[in-house]
């Protein structure tokens, strides 16, 4: 209907408008969820006061970390703006389709902010006491890896409660001033590109579900599969994304044959393993792909990709509980890949996160 309009080279100035409409949307979307989680920020850290880690007092005393006071606030904020422009860009250009808008009453989003300061004071008395190993008991050892049994972030139950789940991305929203979602979503235009018709995509550590719901918006034709270790988080994914084909396991043992998916994705699991788990559960991501499939990993950022922020990312570790992060910023991410017989062939960066992906020979 709109070809008529369309002028000897194509432009489409019905097509035009709607694209820049769609992206003032957004802008617009987008400003409302920065003013909101960045607000909850604001308040939590006033609400934190000086209650940090006794570790992170120590370290500061002997120097193994410096002061704090002068983090690059103002470099941050450019890089909010940075991930802002790219993440409309693709909108505009049609890469991805803009964000869903969430129809959050009054209601709902006064008991999810009570929920949430709620659980900042339990997390400011962990941090306080140092308190990371609360989920750690026998009858789960046997079924968990050791090193995911700990309070990551200080949280409630860490990964394995409902109210865990429940929570944690409105938690993250907040820590990162409602930014997470479109960090996650650099990780859609390598994951698209590479995905074939009808295609298989793995999410391993899928958490609650919403990198998957958003590629299911995207690609409807694509078979989704997620794999996380929590229980409760794989319900909750349910709720999210019913679309997807859900297992409970291990990234370092996964539960697929050699050569099965089409692209494996993981985002924001390898800083949370141990070394070791991380060569192991990349080996296995490597092992079920496809010959020319795609592996995407999505994680934070590491010592160098911004320079300016690397102080913010040698603090993360001692205001939250990460016991891996410190190795995972340091990691050679080459190498790594190289060891399971894979090359990096792309990257691209967004705000605290970062992207990269190689193709299986």
């Amino acid at each position: 209907m709109t070809d008529r309009f369309a002028d000897e080279r194509g432009f489409n100035p019905a097509d035009f408008v709607r694209r820049r409409l769609g992206v003032l949307q957004y802008a617009v979307r987008q400003g409302r969820k920065i003013g909101w989680f960045g607000a909850h920020y604001a308040l939590s850290q006033k609400q934190a006061g000086p209650g940090n880690s006794r570790k992170l007092e120590r370290e500061r005393k002997t120097d193994v970390i410096g002061p704090t006071d002068d983090i690059g606030w103002e470099t941050l904020s450019k890089g909010v703006v940075d991930l802002l422009r790219k993440d409309a860009r693709d909108v505009r250009k049609g890469t991805y389709l803009p964000p869903e808008q969430e129809n959050i009453s009054v209601r709902r989003a006064l008991r999810d902010s009570f929920r949430y300061f709620r659980e900042v004071r339990r997390v400011n008395r962990r941090r306080a006491q140092d308190a990371h190993s609360e989920v750690l008991t026998k009858d789960r050892l046997g079924r968990y890896p050791r090193y995911y049994l700990q309070n990551f972030h200080y949280q409630s139950d860490g990964y394995l409660s409902k109210r865990s789940a429940e929570i944690y991305d409105y938690q993250v929203e907040v820590l990162f001033a409602g930014m997470a979602d479109a960090m996650r979503r650099r990780c859609l235009p390598p994951v698209m590109d590479a995905a074939p018709q009808s295609g298989s995509v793995l999410d391993v550590a899928c958490g609650t579900g919403r990198f998957l719901k958003e590629l299911h918006r995207n690609r409807p034709d694509l078979v989704l599969s997620g794999l996380d270790l929590s229980d409760p988080y794989l319900a909750k994914a349910e709720q999210t994304c019913p679309q997807a084909d859900l297992t409970e396991g291990n990234a370092e043992a996964l539960p697929y044959p050699d050569n099965s998916m089409d692209v494996v994705i993981s985002i924001y699991l390898f800083h949370e393993l141990p070394p070791k788990a991380r060569l192991a559960s990349l080996r296995e991501m490597a092992r079920v792909l496809k010959p020319g499939g795609r592996l995407v990993l999505g994680d934070s950022l590491q010592f160098g990709d911004w320079p300016a922020v690397d102080r913010v990312l040698e603090l993360f570790p001692h205001a939250f509980h990460e016991p891996f992060y410190k190795s995972w910023i340091a990691l050679d991410l080459n190498a790594l890949f190289d060891e399971v017989g894979l090359t990096i062939t792309g990257n691209d960066t967004g705000y605290l996160t970062k992207v990269a992906w190689a193709d299986k020979p």
